[in-house]
C-alpha cells in the first residue's frame, strides 16, 4: 500500500488505483480475504483520499465488509481529497510493504481521523498514538470514538494507546466535541459455559472459545469434519442481536470451514438464524433481537478440523440484521446437476412474508473437468405472472467461473435488498449462462443442488430449454432447488 506514503510528494493522493477497495475478494472464492485483512485493508482505502471505488463483486459482499461503504462519516473520508499521513515512517518508498500504521488526516472541522493497523496476523501489537504528534494539544482531554463499531472509547489527553488483535484495524475519531455514541457492548459469552460436539484432545475444549482468549480454541475431534457445532449456554434466557466469530487459521490465514449455521434455541429445537459460506477469523452476524439460553455454531461442511478461537455474543441496541425466512436446505436429501448452459435455465418458485428481500442463499457448484465454462453464472430474481412465468426482472447478478467451488453444494449468499415488494405476488430465482456454450454435455457447466422430495410447500424448480422464453414445471411440481430466503 504505497497510498499512504504519496504526502512526502504534494499533500494529496496523485495516483489511484481503480481497484482499490477489495473488501472481501470475492472473486477467488475460498481465497478471499479474511475478515482481518479485508478490514485491514478497507482502513487503508478510506484513508488513502482521492477516488473510492469499489472493485468487489458487491451483490456478494457479506454485510460486516460492506458496512463501512455504506457509512456516511466513512464515505465522507476520501472526498476530503488528502490522503492520510504516516504519524512516523522509516520506509521511504514503501516497496511492497503495507500501508503503516497509525495514520492521521485531520478534517476540516479540526477532528483527526486515525488509522491504528496491526498488520501482523498471528501476534497481538500494542500501538499508541501521541496527540502532539498528531498537531493536537498535549494538555487538552478529546473525546475519542471508533467508526467501525460506532461506539466511544472516552476521554484522553496527552495520547490514547490499545493492544491490537492479530489483523486487527480500527478507526478512530479525536475530537473536543463530546459524543452520544455508546460504549463498546459487553461479550455476554465470557463466564457462561460451552459445550461441542466433540474435542481433538485436552487443551481444545469447547470453553476455550469463550474465554476472551484468543491464543487459545476449540478443536473438533480429527473425523467427520461435517456437522461439528460449538455451543454456548447462557444459563438463562438472553437477549442476543449479533455474533462475532473468530476462526482459526492455523497462523497462515487457512480455514476449514466452507458452510455453517448459527442458530439458537427456542424452548424446544434449534432454529436456524442464518446459513452462510466461509467464516475466517473475524465474522460479524448481526440478526434481529431472540430471546434464548443457547446459541450454536454448526460447521454443516469442513475441509478439515473445524476450530473457534472465540465466539462472542452481544445484545447491541437499536442493532439489527436478516434472520431466515423460508430454508428447504436443512432437512433435505439432496442431488446435483450441472446442465446451466445455452439456453438451458432454471428457476425456483418462491413466495415472501414480507415486502422486503435483503438475503437469498443459493447452493450452487462448478462442473470441472477440463476447463470453467465459458460464461458468467447469473442470478435473477424476477416476478412472475400467475402462471408462473417471468414477466420483469428485478435482480441482477453475476459469479465469474473461478469464483465457484467444485464440490457441492456451497450456500452462496446473494444481497438483493429489494423493498416494496408484494406479498401477494410470486416470485422466482433463475439461474443461467447464456455463453456457455451447449455442448450436450453436464461437464464444465455450472451446477445446483435439487431435491424430488417437495421440501418446499410455496413453490417449485422450473426449466426452460429456450433462453428463457418459455417454461415447463418439472416432476409433477416435486423438484425444489436447495435455496433459503431471508426477511
Amino acid at each position: 500500500m504505497n497510498a499512504a506514503a504519496s504526502w512526502w510528494t504534494n499533500g494529496t493522493l496523485y495516483v489511484n488505483d481503480p481497484d482499490m477497495a477489495i473488501p472481501e475478494n470475492i472473486s477467488n472464492g475460498f481465497s478471499k480475504f479474511s475478515g482481518s485483512y479485508g478490514r485491514l485493508n478497507t482502513t487503508s482505502d478510506f484513508l488513502s483520499g482521492g477516488q473510492l471505488l469499489i472493485g468487489d463483486n458487491t451483490p456478494f459482499i457479506a454485510p460486516d465488509r460492506i458496512s463501512a461503504f455504506l457509512n456516511p462519516d466513512f464515505v465522507a473520508l476520501p472526498q476530503q481529497g488528502t490522503a492520510a499521513r504516516p504519524e512516523s515512517m522509516t520506509n521511504f518508498y514503501h516497496k511492497l510493504e503495507h500501508s503503516p500504521s497509525p495514520l492521521y488526516l485531520t478534517k476540516e472541522n479540526g477532528d483527526v481521523i486515525v488509522g491504528l493497523s496491526n498488520w501482523d496476523m498471528s501476534n497481538s501489537a500494542t500501538q499508541t498514538v501521541t496527540f502532539s504528534d498528531l498537531g493536537l494539544s498535549p494538555s487538552t482531554s478529546y473525546t475519542v470514538t471508533e467508526l467501525y463499531s460506532s461506539t466511544q472509547l472516552g476521554t484522553f489527553a496527552g495520547s490514547y494507546g490499545r493492544t491490537l488483535l492479530p489483523g486487527e484495524s480500527v478507526v478512530l475519531k479525536i475530537s473536543t466535541t463530546s459524543s452520544s455514541l455508546p460504549a463498546p457492548p459487553t461479550n455476554l459469552a465470557l463466564g457462561q459455559s460451552a459445550s461441542a460436539s466433540s474435542i481433538y484432545g485436552t487443551g481444545n475444549e469447547a470453553s476455550k472459545a469463550i474465554d476472551g482468549n484468543i491464543s487459545t480454541r476449540w478443536s473438533a475431534a480429527n473425523s467427520p469434519y461435517n456437522g461439528q457445532w460449538l455451543e454456548i449456554d447462557f444459563g438463562s434466557a438472553t437477549n442476543v442481536n449479533r455474533v462475532v466469530v473468530r476462526e482459526y487459521g492455523n497462523g497462515r490465514q487457512v480455514f476449514q470451514i466452507e458452510n455453517y449455521s448459527l442458530q439458537y434455541w427456542n424452548g424446544t429445537s434449534y432454529v436456524s438464524i442464518t446459513n452462510g459460506f466461509t467464516i475466517t477469523d473475524f465474522k460479524t452476524i448481526d440478526f434481529p433481537t431472540v430471546q434464548t439460553t443457547n446459541l450454536r455454531l454448526v460447521a454443516t461442511t469442513a475441509n478439515f478440523i473445524p476450530s473457534i478461537m472465540e465466539m462472542e455474543a452481544y445484545n447491541v441496541s437499536g442493532n439489527t440484521g436478516s434472520v431466515i425466512d423460508q430454508d428447504d436446505s436443512s432437512a433435505v436429501t439432496f442431488s446435483t446437476y450441472s446442465d446451466i448452459r445455452a439456453g438451458v435455465q432454471r428457476m425456483q418458485t418462491f413466495k415472501i412474508t414480507q415486502s422486503s428481500l435483503p438475503k437469498i442463499d443459493m447452493y450452487l457448484w462448478e462442473s470441472y473437468v477440463n476447463k470453467v465454462p465459458e460464461d458468467n453464472y447469473y442470478i435473477d430474481v424476477v416476478l412472475l405472472d400467475t402462471n408462473y412465468n417471468p414477466v420483469s426482472t428485478l435482480f441482477t447478478a453475476a459469479l465469474a467461473s473461478n469464483n465457484i467451488p467444485g464440490t457441492p453444494p456451497t450456500a452462496y449468499s446473494i444481497y438483493p435488498k429489494l423493498t416494496g415488494l408484494d406479498t401477494t405476488k410470486n416470485y422466482g430465482i433463475v439461474l443461467r449462462s447464456p455463453a456457455t456454450i451447449d455442448d450436450s454435455s453436464t461437464n464444465n457447466k455450472y451446477g445446483f443442488a435439487y431435491s424430488d422430495s417437495n421440501p418446499y410447500a410455496n413453490g417449485f424448480e422450473r426449466l426452460s430449454t429456450n433462453g428463457g422464453s418459455t417454461w415447463t414445471t418439472e416432476s409433477s411440481g416435486n423438484r425444489d432447488l436447495m435455496f433459503t430466503i431471508y426477511k
